[in-house]
This record gives structure tokens, C-alpha cells and sequence, in this order.
């Protein structure tokens, strides 16, 4: 390993972990900042395909229907500020993102590390 793998190695590690306190989670589709986080019960947190931005995230649910007598077939769904179909009532909203707590950046740290181990970057 030459000098200047191991001096990246220890860029990549000292970074993630320096900054835990302000990793955000990104969209599991675009890897943009998640704004969107699916919480069911279910649904591990540390779970990166839990995480979507404004752009990816899944619109339109049975739970957004404005009238549910029946007697329309086009059920009309509530919609945002900008007239998407909002996302299933599942989804939680964060402007700011999802920080990342500091056990998920570790690991994400150490999957970098390898990487670089491995391939030599």
C-alpha cells in the first residue's frame, strides 16, 4: 500500500468520524439529501432504503383520499404546495434531512475505508 492510499484512508476516516454530529441520510434513489423518512414500526432505522428526498419519494396514498364515499372512481387526494399528491401518512417530514447517528457513520466510515483498502484509490 503506498503512502498515498494510507493518507487517504486516514482523510476518509478522520472526516466521517469528525463529523458525525452533521451527516445526513440521503435518498436511497439519488443520493441527495432525505427529506422523507418511511416509520412503520417495522421498519429498521438504520435502514438506508427508508430515506428518500422531495423528489423520490413514493405520492399518493389511500390515506390521502379528500372524499371516500365511493361514489367517485377518481378518488381526489390531498396535495402539497406545489400540487403533487402527498406522500402515504407513513412518511415523516424533515426540511432539515435525517442526521445520521454516530454507529451508521461509523460503519459507512469503515465500508470507505475497505473500498479505498481494497481498490487502491
Amino acid at each position: 500500500m503506498t503512502n498515498m492510499t494510507k493518507e487517504r484512508i486516514a482523510d476518509i476516516w478522520y472526516s466521517v468520524c469528525y463529523s458525525t454530529r452533521i451527516l445526513k441520510h440521503r435518498c436511497f434513489k439519488c443520493k441527495q439529501m432525505a427529506t422523507w423518512y418511511y416509520m412503520p414500526a417495522s421498519v429498521d432505522k438504520h435502514k438506508p432504503s427508508s430515506y428518500y428526498c422531495d423528489d423520490c419519494v413514493s405520492r399518493g396514498c389511500g390515506c390521502n383520499i379528500i372524499d371516500d364515499t365511493g361514489t367517485d372512481p377518481t378518488y381526489e387526494q390531498y396535495k402539497d404546495l406545489t400540487g403533487r399528491e402527498l406522500p402515504c401518512c407513513e412518511y415523516n417530514y424533515n426540511e432539515e434531512g435525517y442526521k445520521m447517528d454516530w454507529m451508521t457513520a461509523l460503519n459507512r466510515a469503515w465500508f470507505n475505508v475497505m473500498r479505498v483498502f481494497r481498490m487502491g484509490e
